[in-house]
């Protein structure tokens, strides 16, 4: 898998520029950041699918694997109409006969189960002995941030008789019911959400839409860090089921892509300066590098590399 290329980087191309200033914005670097995405899930497909479907619950303690991680890779593939073809492709090369399409679309993922209403996930629920209530639901989560380890303590007991992928439709049901009665109290799983619909739309080259995404995750990332935490990296230690992204990284792409958009919206430039402000008052003690990268974010003003845009 090809490295991550930062926007501050010589530019891959060979024209001497600066990542940011040259191939950033172009097809050509969206087909790039596509193809490593791909990399990305075929590797990991290919090290972890079975020849008959499992829970990401299993591949988690089998592999040691965030079934967060492999839930939003199944999603990505089968979203993505260049992912699914080229994933084929590569697939079929490594398990030859096997269906690995309907493998994927047999595994349960957030996006199935919000399609679902309340009444029939809890139908379903019910099917496999998981009696929920939802004011019980709410006392619970007093002493959660994260769904799914909830889920795990609360709704799996050991005498739960649920195999295959099935097993994953109670966590992801817990993670989808608690958006639903508790909206106001963040988990890191919407934490996780909006990190990754951020970085999906601006991938894609949606980068307001990306943005907004973004703007609430630091929202929910001063909500769920407790102030005795003072560095982004504690933060990354600190939340009790690992993200998809790690914040220390995401916290400087944030920079770097609120420095981008005040190129073309100056009212960028006023969320940017907001957003380090708030990050060198919430994380002082962070890493000195990732504190210097922030404050030069800071003082970027919009007059070079507008053919970025």
């Amino acid at each position: 898998m090809s490295p991550k290329i930062r926007k501050k980087d010589p530019c891959p191309c060979g024209s001497g520029k600066k990542y940011r200033d040259c191939c950033l914005k172009t097809e050509k670097y969206r087909n790039m950041e596509i193809s490593r995405e791909m990399e990305t899930c075929i590797d990991i497909l290919e090290e972890l699918l079975p020849l008959e479907p499992i829970s990401l619950m299993e591949y988690e303690l089998i592999m040691g694997s965030s079934r967060l991680t492999m839930m939003k890779i199944q999603q990505d593939i089968l979203e993505d109409t260049t992912l699914l073809k080229i994933t084929a492709e590569e697939m079929r090369k490594s398990f030859a006969g096997m269906d690995w399409e309907k493998v994927l679309r047999e595994m349960w993922n957030s996006k199935k189960v919000e399609k679902m209403s309340t009444e029939a996930i809890v139908e379903k629920l019910e099917t496999m002995n998981v009696h929920f209530d939802g004011e019980q639901l709410k006392k619970l989560a007093q002493g959660y941030i994260s769904a799914i380890e909830l889920s795990d303590r609360w709704y799996y007991p050991d005498d739960r008789d649920v195999i295959g992928v099935d097993k994953d439709f109670i966590w992801l049901s817990i993670c989808e019911l608690w958006k639903r009665f508790i909206p106001e109290r963040y988990n890191v799983e919407m934490l996780d959400d909006a990190l990754h619909t951020g970085y999906i739309q601006i991938l894609h080259a949606n980068y307001e839409e990306g943005l907004k995404e973004w703007e609430a995750a630091w929202e929910m990332v001063k909500t769920l860090v407790p102030a005795a935490i003072t560095s982004v990296e504690g933060a990354d230690i600190f939340m009790p089921y690992p993200l998809t992204h790690t914040l220390t990284e995401w916290c400087q792409d944030f920079v770097d892509e609120l420095c981008t958009a005040e190129l073309g919206d100056a009212s960028y430039a006023v969320k940017k300066t907001a957003y380090i402000n708030e990050f060198f008052e919430k994380f002082p003690d962070t890493d000195n590098s990732l504190l210097e990268y922030a404050e030069t974010g800071l003082y970027q003003r919009g007059t070079e590399g507008a053919e970025a845009l």
